[in-house]
This record gives structure tokens, sequence and C-alpha cells, in this order.
């Protein structure tokens, strides 16, 4: 199965993290009324710009792992003659993640139209529940079918229950550090139930 680069999400959280202190610490000097510090200025921009493609490839890996579970489930539930729920409730759909990467885009290249930004934003916040969502779902529907299996009370119970405005709002409020936290928690999240998941899977499997 798939896994998330754990090692790529610390490296872009890293680059995002000292990316704003830099671009803080321009700010600062600017506001104090010295000159910008163009260097400075210039290492803020491109640590940003490229923790960001860093990061969306991440938030890419957080889609094909989940997606590619949910769907060996359903077909596993499919070979066992299982009642199979609609295939969608347990996928994360790609169009929210690539609108907030568009419009991402388009923010930077148009800065002074602040709709792009905003819709980014709105976008984002789209995913992050498409995201909370499907992994509830998955969850709860391989747990479903581990105990209709094997008579026992065996779960995986690796995702957390969360709530999208939560998570954005304390993200607002810690000025972005509770989201660097959050992306490598989730990544280290999804490995651990595809480790479980390809374990109790092949388990059916030989059961079968």
């Amino acid at each position: 199965m798939r896994r998330v680069s754990v090692n790529l999400a610390v490296v872009g959280v890293a680059f995002s993290a000292v990316g704003t202190v830099a671009l803080l610490e321009t700010y600062r000097r600017f506001i104090g009324g010295d000159r910008v510090d163009v260097p400075l200025l210039a290492l803020a921009i491109f640590l940003s710009l490229i923790s960001s493609v860093i990061l969306f490839v991440v938030y890419r890996q957080w889609i094909a792992c989940l997606n590619e579970s949910a769907r060996r489930t359903l077909e596993l539930m499919k070979r066992l003659n299982f009642s199979v729920p609609d295939e969608k409730i347990a996928l994360v759909p790609s169009w929210s993640y690539t609108l907030f990467v568009i419009f991402w885009a388009l923010s930077l290249l148009f800065p002074q139209l602040g709709i792009f930004a905003l819709l980014q934003l709105v976008f984002f916040v789209i995913f992050l529940h498409h995201l909370f969502t499907a992994q509830h779902k998955l969850q709860e529907m391989k747990n479903k079918l581990l105990f209709e299996l094997t008579g026992h009370d065996y779960k995986i119970e690796v995702f957390r229950t969360r709530n999208v405005l939560t998570a954005f709002l304390l993200a607002l409020l810690t000025l972005g550090v509770y989201w660097l936290y959050l992306t490598v928690r989730i990544s280290k999240e999804i490995n651990d139930f595809m480790e479980k998941d390809e374990i109790t899977s092949g388990n059916l499997e030989v059961r079968r």
C-alpha cells in the first residue's frame, strides 16, 4: 500500500516555519524604520514557496492513501458478498484540493485581487472537511467489516474525530503553528492506519 512521506511533511513544515519567521523579522525591521532587508525577504519568499509546493505533495499523498484504502475495503466487501455502501462516502474528492491549489497560484500571480486568496482559503477548508469526513467513514466501515467477519469487537482506532472549524480556528489563534503540527500528525495517522489496514485485510483474506 501507499504511504505518506512523513519526512517530506516535516521538511515542508520546517521550511514554512523558518520562512514565516524570516518574513515577520523583515516586517519588524520595516516597521522599526529600517530599510527592507532584501536578502532576508527573498529567503522568506523562497522558503514559503518551497514549503507550499512540498505540502501540496503531502496533501495529495493523503488523498491517494485514503482513497486506495477505501477502494480496497470496498472491493473486499464485494468479494465477501457484504452489503456495499456508496463508495463516495469513504473517498476524498480531489476537486476541492485542485481548486485550492489553483487559487493559491492565482493569488500569487494577482496579489492585488484579494478574492483569489479568499477562495484559496475557502477551498482549503472544504478540502479539510472532505478529508476528516472520509477518515471517519473509512475507519467506521473497516471496523464494521471486521466485526461482521470475526464477531470480535476489535477496532482500528487511529483517526481522531476532528472538526474542520475547530481546526481552522486553532490554526488562526496559534498563527499557523497548530496546522503545522496537525500536518505531521495527520501524516503519521494515515500511515498507521494504512499499516493496520494492510495487516487486517490480509488476515481477512486468509479467513475467507
